[in-house]
């Protein structure tokens, strides 16, 4: 009977190894130069390696390009321009060929946006009058004057007016809508201790109608009223002496 034949005792080697092995001698390659640039003192040889520089990166061919000092000062490179026809670097002392334009407004307002947050429920009127009813002063007194009492928020009090009815006294509706608006802040003031200063009567006229009837030209009790809003713009922002010191800010 034949005899096996045996096979190689040692198995052959991956090629991934050798892989490997160039890559680990390119990596010690590599920090043998890191380190012997490191230690790379003398003059002469500093010298040596500036000059391979320069004449690796020479300003020959080249648009724009950074001089080189010999005394190896870094605060003395310059931007350089090589010129189009001679190919010789010439300093740049290009300026802006735009300067700032100015507006035509000096000055620019200041725009006070957030939100508006209702004070209690509108406040109804009669037809074409702009006075306070009992109960609307008590409501008044009661729930919306105590929400804005003591705030150093501005306050907007909203006035609007709608249909035929209050147009019977003459009244432009917009006038109208500001003489209810008033008639709430002064009550305001007067009988309920709100300062003036965070009030803000707001005519509105006939553009915000809440509620419109069958025929649009009728008056409506929900367009007769005042509303209450107060906003998120503070007294100190709008006035120039809000504590009454009687001298500007």
């Amino acid at each position: 009977m034949a005899r096996r034949r045996k096979g190689p005792s040692n198995p052959p080697i991956p090629e991934w190894v050798l892989t490997y092995g160039d890559m680990m001698s390119l990596l010690l390659c590599f920090f043998i130069l890191l380190a012997a640039f490191s230690e790379l003192k003398k003059p002469e040889e500093y010298q040596r390696v500036i000059d391979a520089i320069k004449q690796a990166l020479g300003s020959s061919g080249a648009r724009r390009s950074f001089t080189i000092s010999d005394s190896l000062d870094i605060t003395t490179l310059k931007p350089m321009v090589t010129h189009p026809d001679t190919n010789e670097p010439v300093e740049s002392n290009a300026q802006p060929t735009d300067p700032n334009i100015e507006g035509r407004q000096e000055k620019v307002a200041r725009i006070h946006e957030g939100q508006q947050f209702v004070v209690g429920g509108p406040l109804s009127f009669a037809p074409g009058s702009w006075e306070l009813s009992p109960e609307a002063k008590e409501y008044v007194r009661e729930q919306i004057a105590p929400m804005v009492r003591g705030q150093n928020y501005k306050v907007a009090v909203r006035g609007h007016a709608w249909g035929l009815d209050d147009r019977a006294p003459g009244v432009d509706p917009m006038e109208l809508s500001w003489r209810r608006a008033k008639a709430v802040v002064d009550f305001m003031v007067q009988e309920c201790g709100v300062k003036e200063l965070i009030l803000m009567p707001v005519a509105v006229g006939t553009a915000e109608p809440m509620a419109l009837s069958r025929h649009a030209l009728e008056a409506s009790p929900e367009n007769r009223r005042v509303e209450v809003y107060r906003t998120e713009v503070a007294v100190d922002e709008l006035h120039p002496d809000p504590a009454g010191t009687g001298r500007a800010r």
